[in-house]
């Protein structure tokens, strides 16, 4: 699995809080892909849902990114 970015967790998760108290967001992850060990940070990172059609635009990202190194 990937690391989390714990700082820019807690970072994501207060600006989710602030600007959408009440809005239903389950989860928001970002994913940084510029390094040799990608990592994740987000709010709800452990209950990230992967959308099928979104998922794949990641998987095609590091597969990319691998072929370059």
């Amino acid at each position: 699995g990937m690391k989390e970015d714990a700082v820019l967790s807690e970072q994501i998760k207060s600006i989710v809080k602030k600007l959408m108290p009440k809005s239903g967001v389950l989860s928001v992850a970002v994913i940084d892909l510029t390094s040799l060990e990608p990592s994740i940070a987000g709010y709800n990172v452990d209950q990230f849902l992967y959308p099928a059609s979104v998922y794949k635009v990641f998987i095609a990202a590091e597969i990319l990114r691998k072929i370059d190194r």
